[in-house]
C-alpha cells in the first residue's frame, strides 16, 4: 500500500508554481521597457497594469510604485501636493495619502517639475486572473525597487 505524503506534494506544487511565476516575471521584465518622460497628469492609463517611476527633472530623487488604477493613484498624488504635502482628509473621516508624494513635495512643491515613466506589463498571453496579475506586478515592483534603491521609497513598502 502506498501512502501519499501531501506535505511533500504541496511543497512540490508550490515550488513548481514559484518556478513558473519566476520564469514569467523574468519574461515580462525582459519584454517591458520604461516609457519616455510623461506628466503626472497623464490620463488614459486606467486599463493598464504597470510599474511607475516618479522622478524630479533636476535631482536623482525618485519613487517607484505599481498600480492597476492610475486615476485613483494620480488623484492621491495630486491631492497631497494640493494639500501642501499632507494627506487629504475627507469629510467622512477617511484619508487619501501617498507617502512618496509627501516626500516629493518636501523636495520641490511644484508638481510640474516631477515627471513619471511607466513600465507597461502586457498580460495579454498570461493565463492568470486579475488578482494574480496584481501579485505578479507587485513582485516586479519589488524587484525593481531592490535593483534601483529609489530614495523616496520607504523600507518594507515594496510590493504592498
Amino acid at each position: 500500500m502506498t501512502i501519499l505524503n501531501f506535505g511533500t506534494r504541496k511543497r512540490e506544487c508550490a515550488e513548481n508554481i514559484l518556478a513558473e511565476e519566476t520564469n514569467l516575471i523574468d519574461e515580462l521584465m525582459h519584454e517591458s521597457k520604461w516609457s519616455g518622460a510623461l506628466s503626472i497628469h497623464t490620463s488614459g492609463l486606467n486599463k493598464s497594469t504597470f510599474v511607475y517611476k516618479l522622478y524630479h527633472e533636476e535631482y536623482d530623487d525618485c519613487y517607484i510604485g505599481c498600480t492597476t488604477h492610475w486615476s485613483s493613484r494620480k488623484t492621491k498624488i495630486i491631492g497631497v501636493f494640493n494639500n501642501e504635502g499632507n494627506a487629504t482628509i475627507h469629510s467622512g473621516g477617511g484619508a487619501s495619502d501617498h507617502p512618496g508624494a509627501r516626500k516629493m513635495y518636501n523636495i520641490d512643491s511644484n508638481l510640474d517639475n516631477w515627471k513619471m515613466k511607466v513600465m507597461l506589463i502586457d498580460f495579454a498571453d498570461v493565463p492568470f486572473d486579475q488578482s494574480h496579475r496584481e501579485l505578479i506586478i507587485r513582485q516586479i515592483e519589488t524587484y525593481i525597487i531592490q535593483e534601483e534603491n529609489p530614495s523616496l521609497n520607504s523600507d518594507g513598502m515594496a510590493g504592498r
